[in-house]
């Protein structure tokens, strides 16, 4: 593994010699590609910590849903992360498949705003705020 990270690295170095204004780029898009990501994978992680771990959400909201919601989205969202980030860190892949893993992420972070699972599922509920593994005030923890 240390062979193939030195080997990387020094290819990377190489096509920054001979490119620069190309690596540049290239370089600028893995590091917003890797902070994008990591921006909503510190949201996603903040919900999964506000609200299904706990087990409660808003007095107008149905606990199942969002926690069903949040679980989704973070398995599908893994799943196209791990799908481009080999896209992204190849030496051989060209610019243009690595600008498509920029726009691919760009167009996934807007849909997962607006688009929540949990907005389209009928909720039979409202009004369950609470979920059966949350602790009740008055028990002991």
């Amino acid at each position: 593994m240390k062979d193939k990270i030195i080997a990387y690295g020094k290819e990377y170095i190489d096509n920054f010699k001979q490119n620069p204004l190309s690596a540049t780029a290239v370089l600028i898009m893995q590091i917003t590609f890797v902070l994008g990501w990591g921006v909503y994978f510190y949201y996603i992680l903040g919900n999964i910590i506000t609200i299904v771990i706990p087990g409660q959400s808003g007095p107008k909201s149905n606990i199942y849903v969002e926690c069903a919601d949040i679980i989704i989205q973070t398995l599908v969202y893994t799943y196209i992360f791990c799908r481009l980030f080999p896209n992204m860190f190849a030496i051989n892949k060209g610019f243009r498949l690595k600008l498509y893993a920029i726009l691919i992420s760009a167009v996934f972070a807007l849909i997962s705003g607006e688009f929540s699972i949990a907005r389209f599922i009928p909720r039979f509920s409202d009004n369950v705020p609470t979920a059966f593994w949350a602790v009740q005030e008055g028990e002991k923890k």
